[in-house]
């Protein structure tokens, strides 16, 4: 009797309660946490997700090699090459015996000094060969032409190279030949001065041989910047 009383009273209440209505399936929108946000929270940032740092993609970052932080003031001091503040000349003989000199007006070119080894730098430079300039006209024009340094063939001449110390390594090239060429360096207050001589027949330039002589003297000289030149002199 008591088994049947319970009985109904189950069947009762189930015919009492309304029917379970099967929840519709949610899409799945990929990642935890990249749907839309539930009502009153604030939407959340996905830019670092969507788009790979660039450190990450492999280009470079300013002050950053790899993933080091490249070290305060690391950074080289650069130095234009440009007139006035930098000259380029050069002095040969006539008939081994007088001295001729020229010098250059339209060049350009960096020198690179490492602040932790204020020594040792690096140079280049390029020189356009129809700037020289000399005391008389006629004779830049002949040095120029063709059957010297001929500047309408080559019309370039550059200079790439180190220095420690007192001296430079380079390459020079001239009349399209390119050869080393080692410099003297010298300092007097903020001035820098770099030497060095070639035998001119070594760059094909044998015009005139009776009346030039075998060796070019080439000069350079910079003012150094104010906070180089200090830096420079410890």
């Amino acid at each position: 009797m008591r088994r049947q009383t319970t009985c109904c009273l189950l069947a009762g209440l189930a015919a009492a309660l309304p029917a379970a209505t099967p929840r519709a399936a949610t899409p799945s929108t990929g990642a935890p946490g990249a749907g839309t946000p539930s009502p009153g929270e604030p939407p959340k940032d996905t830019s670092s997700l969507a788009q790979p740092s660039v450190a990450a993609a492999g280009h470079a970052v300013p002050g950053v090699i790899g993933s080091r932080a490249a070290p305060p003031g690391a950074a080289n001091r650069q130095v234009a090459l440009t007139p006035p503040a930098t000259s380029v000349q050069f002095t040969t003989y006539a008939m081994g015996l007088f001295p001729l000199t020229g010098h250059f007006d339209r060049f350009a070119g960096e020198l690179d000094v490492d602040p932790t080894n204020p020594n040792t730098c690096a140079v280049s430079l390029d020189i356009s060969v129809a700037s020289l300039q000399m005391a008389d006209p006629s004779r830049a024009k002949d040095a120029v032409g063709p059957s010297l340094l001929d500047a309408a063939a080559y019309p370039h001449l550059t200079y790439q190279g180190s220095c420690a110390g007192g001296h430079a390594s380079g390459m020079l090239t001239m009349h399209g030949v390119t050869r080393p060429l080692e410099l003297t360096a010298t300092r007097q207050g903020d001035t820098v001065t770099a030497q060095g001589t070639l035998h001119r027949q070594e760059y094909g330039v044998t015009g005139l041989p009776g009346l030039l002589g075998r060796t070019i003297r080439i000069t350079f000289a910079v003012s150094l910047p104010d906070g180089l030149a200090k830096l420079m002199a410890h």
